[in-house]
């Protein structure tokens, strides 16, 4: 017998949301019935007469997602509300405060640069199973880029999350899940922040609040649907982060410009067959010194000392721009504005090392180091693009239409950092969350020119030896013949504790199965599955539906 699909609690509210309870711990004179939390190295919460009372959270750099913890069941005063919460739907908010004058730099030169990014952590965890949304991918208030925070300036935002029941408790993207048959119910609350910036810092928790919904608001079942594949090297944002990565690089570090003959341009080149339709969806090419880099990092324009990094960015009028940009020495940054990575400044050339730099530090004195050597328009975003170095200093970039632009680094010393050992890179990244789960197809990636050679489209001449995935998500790049997987089985969210099945024949005695998969269903870069002979049992005949199981089996 079929099972119904059960309708899923909400994973938003809106102004048509009955709300029955709201209560508020306003920390007027103690931490109620928050506690320290558990993690190494977090200092324990204590009370504030900050904003008339609130908890005071101060952490070291780097991770600290454990400061304070509530267990929200066996808390007196928020018990009722939090299960009630869990049955009918509901929000969890609170005020946070950050003040620059709490903030210790890591470094000590004039002036101060504070944390490029700043994020508000919340972890919930039943029957042993963490989920872990945090800053800005999961729609909570996070701060990135330098200058947030301008010496004397105070921030104060509120954090605004949905409580959400899952029997699977796992993480997901823009709620808080709990087991309802779990026996903790225990809530984490911390900052993540940029390691090299800060040494310690404090910030303040205020208006804690859970409301729950008088009336239980009945969310849809997932609609469903096929789209057929396409051949090639699909890449897919399948992880759960604007700024998540997902590239192919060398598998060896040999493949540097230097030393080849100025005769012989060093070219590195990427055909695309297909891109997705968002606009500002991003291509990228790194090349990175370096050897025995982790092949976990990708992203290697963020974590290493330097890279060169090309951003291709489809336009609205289907063209692309294709934008070339150097970094050289600092560390877990884009680089220093406005010669960034991503910003506009011409190549800036501190080269060989200026004394005033802080040493062991990750930062160059505040006039920064890199920025943009070129950046050519093409009239379309499909065919080759291409990178070619003419010699040790100056590069040419071309579109696959022809257009071409050309510049240089500042000097020969510069270029020598460039030198073998050097990994390439070729992937994709959103840069914004309406493009997670976007999609771009490679048909090409050539490497011509220098000691080592790669050369001819994805489905033929590229090999493991050649290339391998350094992604956030590996399964998010995939190499497709669409002959032999011809479909895309799609899903929409939320789809909360949703199985997958499959079954070849329907009628008397149908019988369905599940198909076993390595992530969640409700991730949103991951609503979709290949269709195989690896996934399903009949690629010529199948069905298949997404269900939800009763509770209790």
């Amino acid at each position: 017998m079929k099972l119904p699909l059960l309708p899923l609690l909400s994973l938003s509210f809106g102004l048509s949301s009955v709300f029955g309870a709201t209560v508020t711990e306003k920390f007027d004179a103690d931490l109620g019935d928050f506690t320290a939390g558990g993690d190494a190295g977090a200092f324990p919460p204590v009370w504030s007469n900050v904003n008339g009372g609130s908890m005071m959270l101060e952490f070291a750099s780097g991770w600290a997602p454990k400061s304070a913890t509530i267990d929200l069941v066996a808390s007196p005063k928020f018990a009722e509300v939090f299960q009630t919460a869990l049955t009918k739907g509901g929000t969890l908010s609170y005020d946070i405060t950050v003040r620059t004058a709490d903030m210790l730099p890591g470094d000590t030169v004039s002036p101060r640069v504070f944390p490029g990014w700043f994020e508000p952590m919340l972890v919930s965890n039943s029957s042993g199973v963490e989920d872990r949304p945090f800053g800005g991918n999961d729609g909570i208030v996070a701060y990135y880029g330098a200058g947030q925070f301008p010496v004397g300036e105070v921030r104060t935002t509120t954090v605004t999350i949905p409580i959400e029941a899952a029997a699977s408790a796992v993480a997901d993207d823009k709620s808080l899940q709990f087991n309802p048959a779990s026996a903790t119910f225990t809530l984490s609350m911390g900052i993540n922040t940029e390691a090299a910036k800060l040494t310690s810092s404090k910030y303040f928790i205020d208006n804690f609040s859970i409301t729950s919904n008088a009336v239980a608001v009945v969310v849809p079942p997932p609609v469903i649907g096929f789209e057929p594949t396409v051949s090639g090297m699909n890449l897919y944002s399948s992880g759960t982060g604007q700024y998540d990565r997902q590239t192919l690089r060398t598998a060896t570090p040999q493949y540097s410009w230097i030393g080849a003959t100025v005769a012989k341009p060093v070219t590195y080149s990427l055909s695309i067959s297909d891109y997705s339709p968002k606009v500002g969806m991003t291509t990228v090419i790194y090349l990175v010194p370096g050897s025995g880099l982790a092949v976990g990092q990708n992203y290697p324009d963020w974590g290493q000392p330097r890279n060169l990094s090309a951003y291709l960015s489809n336009n609205a009028n289907g063209g692309g721009t294709l934008r070339l940009a150097y970094k050289n020495d600092l560390v877990n940054t884009n680089g220093a504005d406005p010669n960034s990575l991503y910003g506009n400044g011409s190549p800036n050339d501190l080269w060989p090392a200026n004394p005033a730099w802080v040493a062991g530090g990750d930062r160059a004195p505040d006039t920064g180091i890199g920025g943009t050597l070129a950046s050519v328009n093409g009239a379309t975003i499909t065919g080759t693009w291409s990178i070619s170095f003419t010699s040790k200093t100056e590069v040419t970039l071309t579109s696959p239409s022809g257009e071409t632009a050309s510049g240089a680094l500042p000097n020969e010393a510069t270029a020598q950092l460039f030198a073998d050992p050097l990994y390439a890179y070729f992937g994709t990244v959103p840069n914004e969350p309406e493009r997670i789960g976007e999609r771009v197809i490679f048909s090409g990636i050539s490497i011509t020119g220098g000691a080592n050679e790669i050369k001819g489209d994805i489905n033929g001449n590229l090999t493991a030896e050649l290339l391998e995935k350094s992604a956030t998500v590996p399964d998010g790049i995939l190499q497709i013949n669409a002959a032999d997987s011809p479909f895309w089985f799609l899903w929409s969210l939320p789809a909360t504790d949703y199985v997958l099945q499959q079954s070849i024949d329907l009628g008397v005695g149908e019988t369905w199965a599940d198909i076993p998969l390595t992530t969640s269903l409700n991730r949103v870069g991951g609503k979709r599955l290949l269709l195989d002979a690896t996934t399903v049992s009949n690629l010529k005949k199948n069905f298949l539906r997404m269900i939800k199981p009763p509770a209790g089996g």
